[in-house]
């Protein structure tokens, strides 16, 4: 599958920040597998880790800091993959010296400092992306075609209610070939706040897992029905399950994540309609080999609607090639920063509401 390439038919530099898991397994995985891209440089302080990464995937410039990556030029995109905490700093860093940067989410721990980040792409006018990667996901597409077109046609009737589930402490698919990093990091990145200072350090955990894993919900939802959600109400149980509700101005949203391992990745969202449900199954990110499916139950029956394997990419693969495409045409990005703000603002919206169960 050919890719685009840079200005001037030269290929598109592209630098990664981390050598980490899913650096590899994803983004790396997937950028050599675009023609027109180079890997132009690795960035990562675990020495060992990161020569076996550059020799895996055929880099020749390595570094130890990331900010020798970022100063010494020569890179046209920048992939930053590194802990959660870590992520907004580097990136604001990255923004400032690269044309275009995509990060791992979430886009940032807290709104303020999303915001700040947002604030720090507007002055640079760099290109950013964030990896909500389930958007870029065929079946998923497909199903956002499917629920804006009954709600056009009217055959199901209006939509009643939408449920979403979230309940995925672990892969359950082997994962993919990767280097393993002997011991801790030797460099420890700079974090910024884990948690805004209205919730209380007891719930810092709690906080920081509703970022980590609802924040791909809600960013699915917005795709679904629009960045016009609003909170009506959030309950917490400590180190449990934690129960949304938002409203569209027509129906209600009920979200629920839960850290609790089931027996395969259970991420579905049901929406009712009046006449029928459509449902969508999502699969386990590391899923290379699959696409979401979808589920249409009228009074005719069921009917299951999978992506062909001819027409399927893997979602992180998608993703990648979205960006590349829009690094190399200077285009515009979905799943940009200015777009995934709202995700932060609902998760900060949802926090000043919390009620614990």
């Amino acid at each position: 599958m050919a890719g685009p390439g840079g200005s001037g038919g030269r290929p598109i530099r592209v630098g990664v920040i981390g050598a980490g898991f899913i650096a590899q397994v994803a983004h790396l995985h997937s950028l050599s597998r675009i023609d027109g891209v180079q890997l132009a440089g690795l960035a990562e302080p675990h020495e060992e880790l990161r020569d076996a990464v550059a020799r895996r995937f055929g880099i020749d410039r390595t570094v130890g800091d990331y900010r020798e990556l970022l100063y010494g030029g020569g890179i046209d995109a920048m992939v930053v993959s590194l802990p959660r905490g870590a992520q907004s700093l580097v990136v604001a860093d990255a923004l400032d010296y690269v044309p275009a940067v995509l990060s791992e989410k979430p886009m940032a721990m807290t709104l303020a400092e999303a915001q700040r980040m947002l604030a720090a792409a507007r002055r640079s006018g760099a290109l950013w992306g964030v990896g909500y990667m389930k958007r870029h996901d065929i079946g998923v597409r497909q199903f956002v075609k499917l629920i804006n077109g009954l709600r056009s046609n009217g055959s199901l009737g209006p939509i009643l209610d939408v449920r979403m589930c979230d309940a995925c402490a672990e892969y359950w698919v082997a994962k993919p070939d990767h280097v393993r990093r002997n011991g801790q990091r030797p460099v420890r990145f700079p974090e910024a706040a884990r948690a805004p200072e209205f919730v209380p350090h007891t719930l810092t955990s709690d906080y920081e897992y509703t970022v980590n894993v609802a924040s791909h919900d809600l960013n699915l939802l917005r795709m679904l029905f629009g960045d016009a959600l609003t909170v009506k109400s959030f309950h917490v149980q400590r180190g449990g399950a934690q129960h949304a509700t938002l409203a569209t101005g027509e129906f209600l949203i009920g979200l629920t994540v839960v850290p609790a391992s089931v027996g395969h990745w259970d991420q579905r969202v049901d929406v009712v309609f009046a006449k029928g449900q459509a449902s969508l199954v999502l699969p386990s990110p590391l899923a290379r080999q699959a696409s979401a499916s979808i589920v249409l139950a009228t009074a005719r029956g069921l009917e299951e609607m999978t992506v062909p394997p001819a027409d399927h990419v893997w979602a992180f693969e998608a993703q990648t090639r979205a960006f590349i495409a829009a690094v190399a045409s200077r285009g515009e990005l979905e799943v940009s920063g200015e777009a995934c703000v709202g995700d932060l603002e609902l998760i900060d919206g949802l926090w000043r509401k919390v009620e614990l169960n």
